[in-house]
């Protein structure tokens, strides 16, 4: 025997008296090592004077059996714990009677009270009246080794809004007739959102896409109506292309949906080369992908002008970029471009694809309206567009 299990067969002289029926399990360990379970079912034998004389019984292996109960308590153990690990909730519905039961965890699903009476009544007041048809059975769903898979949103108490997955399938009675479901519930809304935003975020990318491409046919024959040779042309469209590329740059590592306008400004004026000489101002603003594009264009044009024309081309020249939002009224932002110490201005102002781009292109797409000043030595742009947000 093993002397960790000499208590169990321990009989106090008190319940060799009083106790006829003695019962006990142990393990011994026989001479070829091998550890077994054996059960002691014993009987007290009193004399004539109520006395104990002897104890009579009779042991039985028992190893198997123990051995079946532990690897069912083990198995019992792991379906709870994977149930824990994954918020499961367990029930059993009796398809004759309508009686149900459900686990702890089935309740918390449900936002519901532990001590309500579990019944169909009470689980189909939680579903929402558009998926009462995702949880009914039909004949199909109640055959022999059939599972039944299904999704469905219910209303907690609390009016929150759930998404559940559930499996069941049917057991049987000797005769074939369904008699009752088993199955498991587990929450899902998360991966319902993310799917929802994958779902937002490639159609999104397929708008951008069709905008991106509409947008480069565009810069294509408005820079070839406006070139004067083959190598302008190149030089040109290269340039636009690029600031449509670095917007992409921007975009691209995260998936992002929105860019801030300081980035977006400060990736044009790195690449205008502006080494330092450019001052920018102006609150974290919010834009969406159309006006993103549509913005590095305009900047683009404005920062190349810059480089060959204005500030960026003199020793003198200063440029100051700044932006402000008003949340009075309609949400509106507005850009200031303003270009000091300028060589000697032209009289007029060109009609290049710069401008064009400027005064036509972001109003049909943004709805911005824009304005144009040049004196002898200062230039200004401004663009003045709605905002579908206020400020953050």
């Amino acid at each position: 025997m093993l002397p960790e299990d000499l208590p169990n067969i321990e009989i106090g002289t008190g319940a060799l008296a009083t106790e006829t029926y003695h019962n006990s399990a142990f393990r011994i360990r026989r001479p070829d090592g091998e550890v077994r379970w054996l059960t002691a079912h014993s009987v007290t034998r009193l004399g004539d004077d109520g006395q104990p004389l002897e104890l009579v019984g009779v042991n039985s292996d028992v190893t198997e059996r123990m051995a079946q109960q532990e690897r069912l308590e083990n198995s019992e153990a792991q379906l709870l714990l994977a149930l824990e690990a994954a918020r499961m909730g367990t029930w059993t519905y009796d398809l004759e009677t309508g009686r149900q039961n459900w686990d702890a965890r089935q309740y918390e699903l449900f936002g519901l009270d532990p001590t309500a009476p579990a019944d169909r009544s009470l689980f189909m007041s939680t579903v929402h009246p558009e998926d009462h048809l995702r949880v009914a059975f039909s004949e199909e769903d109640l055959r022999p080794g059939h599972y039944h898979d299904t999704e469905f949103r219910i209303v907690r108490p609390d009016g929150e809004l759930r998404w559940i997955t559930a499996r069941s399938f049917a057991q049987h009675a000797s005769d074939g007739r369904p008699v009752r479901r088993i199955g498991v519930n587990w929450d899902s809304t998360n991966e319902k959102l993310t799917e929802e935003r994958l779902r937002l975020t490639v159609r999104e990318l397929h708008h951008r896409t069709r905008n991106l491409l509409t947008i480069v046919q565009s810069i294509a024959t408005q820079t070839a109506k406006r070139s004067s040779s083959v190598a302008d042309f190149q030089q040109s469209f290269a340039g636009r292309i690029q600031a449509l590329a670095r917007v992409q740059d921007l975009v691209a590592p995260d998936t992002q949906l929105s860019v801030d306008l300081g980035e977006l400004v400060a990736l044009e004026l790195e690449a205008a080369n502006a080494d330092g000489r450019a001052s920018v101002s102006g609150p974290k603003v919010h834009l969406s992908g159309v006006q993103v594009q549509q913005l590095a264009l305009g900047l683009h044009e404005l920062a190349t002008n810059a480089r060959k024309h204005g500030a960026l081309s003199t020793p003198g020249g200063e440029l100051r970029v700044s932006w402000a939002m008003s949340i009075e009224g309609d949400h509106r932002l507005t850009i200031s471009w303003v270009e000091q110490g300028l060589r000697a201005a032209p009289k007029r102002a060109g009609t290049g694809f710069g401008r064009l781009l400027l005064e036509k292109g972001l109003a049909s797409s943004l709805n911005a309206t824009t304005t144009f000043q040049l004196s002898d030595d200062e230039l200004k742009w401004t663009i003045d567009m709605p905002m579908a947000r206020p400020l953050d």
